[in-house]
C-alpha cells in the first residue's frame, strides 16, 4: 500500500488544494485500487489493527490579512478572515470597500466577498463546480472568474453579488486567470486551446476573441489598460494589449504579479535574504533594467508563507493570503482490505 498525493488544479501551489489517496497495489497482478481518500495531504501511515490506520495529515489553511502600506501613520494590520479554510486570491473592488476571494469554507471552492468596513462576509457562488480566479470589472458592477461548471475551466461574468452568471468563453478547454482593461472592453485571460495556448483577449459578451501571445499564463492588466504582464518559462514578460506587441521589459520572478495603482511599478512574491517570503515592488520602465529599484512592501512573516495578494485601488492597503500549515495525527477505522502484517514465528 502507498499514499499518493492528488494533483493540485489551477494555480494553487503544491500541497495547498490537493488531497491524498491510499492505494492498495498487488505486485503479482499489477492491479491497484483506491481504499480511501484523504481531504488533505498525508505523508506517512501505519496499520495498527484490522481496518485501522494512523496517518499524519497536513492541512494548509490560508487566511486573509490586510495591512497598511508604507506612508500611513500609524501602520495598521488586521485579519479579515481567520480559520481552517483556504481563503486566497484576494482582489479589491474599485471603491476599495470589498475584497473578493476564493474560499473552501463551504466545503467547495467558491467565491466570497468581505467588507473592509464592516467585516460582513457574503457567499457569491454556490455551484457544485469549482470557482476561482476572481476579479472585479472596472465599474465594480460585475465580477469575472474561472469555473469548470461546464466540464472545463471557462471564463464567467456575473453581477457583483454573484447573480446572473453568464459564460464568456467557449473553448471547451481550460481558460483561466481573467483580468479586465480599465475601459471594460476587454477581458484578458490564459487560454488552453490546443496549438493556440497563450494569452487571449475577449469582449465581455464573448465576441472578438484574439490571441495576444503564444504560450504563457497568469496575465494581469495594467491600470491604464495598455499592458498585460504574463508568466513565461523564464519569468514575467509584458505585452501591449491593443496589438500584441512585445514590451521591452522582463521580470525574473515566478508566480502572479499585481500592478501598483499608478501603473509605474509591479508587485510580486519572492524571498528575502533570510529566506522569508513576502511582497516586493519594482519600478516598471519599458526598455530599462529596474532591478535596483526593487524593495520590500509587505509580508515576511517567519511563521507563515505569502501565497497570493491584492492591492487596494488607492495604494494604501494590501491584503495577503498567508498559508499556515497545520499537522495532525489522524486515525481511520473500518478501512476495507486493511490488516496488520503477519508476525513471523521465531
Amino acid at each position: 500500500m502507498y499514499l499518493q498525493h492528488e494533483s493540485t488544479p489551477g494555480d494553487l501551489p503544491a500541497g495547498t488544494g490537493g488531497g491524498s489517496r491510499l492505494i492498495r497495489h498487488d505486485p503479482s497482478s499489477g492491479s491497484a485500487r483506491i481504499l480511501m481518500r484523504i481531504p488533505n495531504e498525508a505523508r506517512v501511515f501505519d496499520v495498527t489493527g484490522p481496518g485501522r490506520l494512523v496517518f499524519d495529515e497536513v492541512s494548509r489553511r490560508q487566511s486573509l490579512r490586510e495591512t497598511s502600506l508604507p506612508g500611513k501613520t500609524p501602520p495598521q494590520s488586521r485579519w479579515l478572515t481567520k480559520g481552517a479554510s483556504q481563503d486566497r486570491e484576494p482582489a479589491y473592488s474599485p471603491d476599495g470597500e470589498w475584497v473578493i476571494f476564493t474560499s473552501t469554507r463551504s466545503g467547495n471552492k467558491d467565491l466570497w466577498r468581505i467588507s473592509t468596513k464592516t467585516g460582513a462576509v457574503h457567499r457569491l457562488t454556490d455551484d457544485p463546480a469549482e470557482d476561482w480566479d476572481p476579479a472585479f470589472m472596472p465599474d465594480g458592477k460585475n465580477i469575472i472568474w474561472s469555473s469548470n461548471r461546464t466540464g472545463h475551466f471557462e471564463i464567467w461574468i456575473a453581477e457583483a453579488d454573484g447573480s446572473g452568471a453568464k459564460q464568456v468563453t467557449h473553448e471547451s478547454t481550460d481558460a483561466e486567470n481573467p483580468t479586465a482593461t480599465r475601459d471594460g472592453r476587454w477581458i484578458v485571460y490564459a487560454g488552453g486551446i490546443p496549438d493556440k495556448q497563450g494569452i487571449w483577449k475577449i469582449h465581455p459578451d464573448g465576441s472578438g476573441a484574439a490571441q495576444l501571445v503564444s504560450g504563457g499564463g497568469y496575465p494581469e492588466v495594467s491600470p491604464d489598460g495598455q499592458y498585460a504582464a504574463y508568466g513565461a518559462v523564464d519569468g514575467r514578460r509584458f505585452v501591449r494589449i491593443v496589438d500584441g506587441a512585445t514590451v521591452p521589459f522582463e521580470l525574473h520572478v515566478d508566480g502572479k504579479i499585481r500592478w501598483m495603482p499608478d501603473g509605474r511599478a509591479v508587485a510580486f512574491i519572492a524571498k528575502d535574504e533570510k529566506g522569508l517570503s513576502g511582497v516586493f515592488v519594482q519600478e516598471f520602465i519599458p526598455g530599462q533594467d529596474t532591478t535596483k529599484t526593487r524593495r520590500k512592501l509587505a509580508g515576511f512573516d517567519p511563521d507563515m508563507t505569502v501565497e497570493t495578494f491584492g492591492i487596494s485601488p488607492d495604494g494604501s492597503r494590501i491584503t495577503i493570503s498567508f498559508a499556515d500549515p497545520v499537522s495532525s495525527l489522524m486515525v481511520a477505522d473500518r478501512v476495507p482490505g486493511i490488516a496488520p502484517p503477519a508476525r513471523r514465528r521465531r
